[in-house]
């Protein structure tokens, strides 16, 4: 290139590479006399699993021989040390092809980790020895929104902060405990955990212990709500119940007659989940992961292989309101009280659920009743 260009021009050249490329190649092309400035560590994004973007490429090469540059030597990965992300070699080396770049391909991994917990996210989807994950927070993103108004790009800001703080605690919580060591790195501003599989020596039994160990630190973070330890056809996250949505009952009707939030439940699990087992309707909707189906109440459930089975009952929430300014708090605690589903009366009945009373009213016979009945007791703040 130099006898073409001549060495006075070796100023002009430049390499190419993402901002995931080892940093061994920038030193490189520095010690083999290419200027700091005419390396190109072009941006990815986790959008494309953090490889080399080819029309980023193109534009960028485009640009330099607009300014006068050379376009010189393209460095693709497969397997970033951060992330194990893979560049899409084929097409970059067409690009390098139509402008004459000579194209290195540094291989870094081999091999495949697959985690079936679906509490974690696989940041890069690549079936490396180096997986690249972080645990999930368990409040939705939508459940934020009153920490910053209706701005979105706040909200997923926020959220990715808090998962990043999560994924830190993580890591703290493993390292220190001795049970394995996992490194980290940060893409896109996104806060990975690596866990990596490369000594020649490690069997499958490191690993599944390696991989239990996250799993039980995760559990101190982000525990499941219900725990079936004898059951070993239930997965560790066997399944989620999700609500989609949440309506105010009136307290005097029956269960029967007033059940109008709507239930989903999803299999998270290797040996699946079935909706009414022993019933000639039985269903079985954990044939793939990550399946659904609808429930309703009385539903019987059955997790895995053995007997875990739990019937899903609704149980609506009826709140008993004693306080001395009821129609000044009246339309509010409405409000609040209907976004979690539940509904009020003023009257003591068996089916109340809670007690929301107001200290300054004096003890009578109804809050005796409710506290006999062993009810939740909340104590209003009235201003």
């Amino acid at each position: 290139m130099l006898n073409k260009i001549g060495r006075a021009n070796i100023c002009k050249l430049v390499v190419y590479g993402s901002d995931q490329t080892h940093s061994c190649v920038q030193k490189g092309a520095h010690i083999a006399g290419i200027h700091p400035k005419n390396f190109r560590a072009i941006a990815t994004s986790k959008s494309n699993a953090f490889s080399l973007p080819v029309e980023s490429l193109r534009s960028t090469i485009l640009a330099d021989i607009e300014a006068g540059l050379v376009p010189f030597f393209l460095c693709a990965t497969v397997g970033t040390t951060t992330s194990t992300a893979v560049d899409p070699v084929g097409l970059l080396c067409h690009v390098a092809k139509d402008y004459n770049i000579w194209v290195h391909v540094d291989a870094a991994y081999a091999g495949r980790l697959v985690a079936k917990d679906k509490r974690f996210e696989i940041v890069v989807p690549r079936t490396f020895s180096m997986v690249c994950f972080r645990l999930l927070p368990p409040i939705p993103l939508v459940e934020m929104t009153s920490d910053v108004g209706d701005s979105r790009d706040q909200i997923v800001t926020i959220h990715e902060a808090r998962v990043n703080e999560l994924n830190m605690k993580l890591l703290e919580s493993i390292n220190d405990s001795g049970e394995a060591s996992l490194t980290h790195g940060v893409v896109g501003g996104v806060y990975i955990i690596r866990f990596v599989v490369g000594a020649t020596l490690t069997e499958e039994r490191h690993v599944n212990m390696a991989w239990k160990a996250v799993q039980g630190h995760a559990d101190a973070l982000v525990p499941c709500d219900v725990i079936n330890n004898t059951d070993k056809g239930v997965s560790r996250v066997h399944a989620e119940v999700v609500i989609d949505s949440m309506t105010s009952l009136d307290p005097l009707q029956r269960r029967s007659t007033s059940f109008t939030t709507n239930f989903r439940i999803k299999d998270c699990s290797k040996y699946g989940t079935f909706l009414n087992k022993k019933s000639r309707s039985k269903t079985k909707f954990g044939e793939y992961p990550n399946m659904e189906a609808p429930v309703k109440d009385g539903d019987l459930i059955s997790f895995g292989t053995g007997n875990a089975t739990y019937r899903f009952c609704f149980v609506p929430l009826v709140f008993f309101v004693r306080n001395s300014k009821a129609n000044h708090m009246e339309h509010s605690l409405q409000e609040d009280v209907s976004s979690i589903g539940a509904g009020i009366t003023h009257s003591w009945k068996e089916e109340c659920t809670h007690v929301l009373v107001d200290e300054s009213m004096p003890v009578k016979e109804d809050l005796l009743d409710a506290i006999v009945a062993q009810k939740n007791l909340l104590f209003l703040k009235v201003g």
